[in-house]
């Protein structure tokens, strides 16, 4: 009887923790859950699970902008892209765009970053991040459907990591 219930109490834990799983491109890397199914490229990474969707996009910073690292340049790429957004949905004839939230400081597994959030019709929110890491600059769209679609990218980001590869030039 003990032989048994500790071979289901290992059984368990095994299934808990094989349940998770890990993604990692071009030194981004993080855990998800069931369902999800993910493609990457050099410009970007997708994930896509039923109405969630997360799009990850990377680029690596300039002079020009890195010499202004105080917030100030991600602010107004975040600005950027909320109005393109704002005109892309006006144009948009499946949903309407019902609320844009104000640029918010947030983070991402402790680093911390700016996004704005919109809401449209039929129950879809869109949240966009923006941040500066280790030399570049990260843009992430999470969109779900339902109010509480943000719980599903919670495991996402908060396992949120970047290590740059090193790259050599060879002779």
């Amino acid at each position: 009887m003990k032989r048994t219930i500790l071979t289901l109490i290992l059984v368990c834990i095994a299934g808990l923790i094989c349940s998770a799983k890990s993604f990692y491109y071009d030194g981004v890397g993080f855990e998800y859950g069931k369902g999800w199914k993910f493609s990457s490229s050099p410009n970007c990474i997708i994930g896509v699970k039923d109405d969630f969707k997360i799009f990850l996009a990377k680029y690596e910073m300039t002079a020009k902008t890195g010499k202004s690292r105080n917030g100030q340049v991600i602010a107004s790429e975040l600005e950027k892209k909320a109005e393109a957004i704002m005109e892309q949905s006006m144009n948009s004839r499946d949903k309407k765009l019902l609320y844009k939230s104000e640029v918010t400081d947030g983070d991402i597994n402790g680093i911390p970053a700016k996004y704005i959030e919109f809401k449209y019709s039929h129950k879809e929110y869109h949240r966009h991040y923006c941040f500066e890491w280790n030399g570049y600059i990260f843009e992430i769209e999470l969109s779900g459907k339902g109010s509480k679609y943000y719980k599903e990218f919670e495991k996402l980001l908060s396992s949120f990591s970047f290590n740059p590869e090193v790259r050599r030039n060879r002779w």
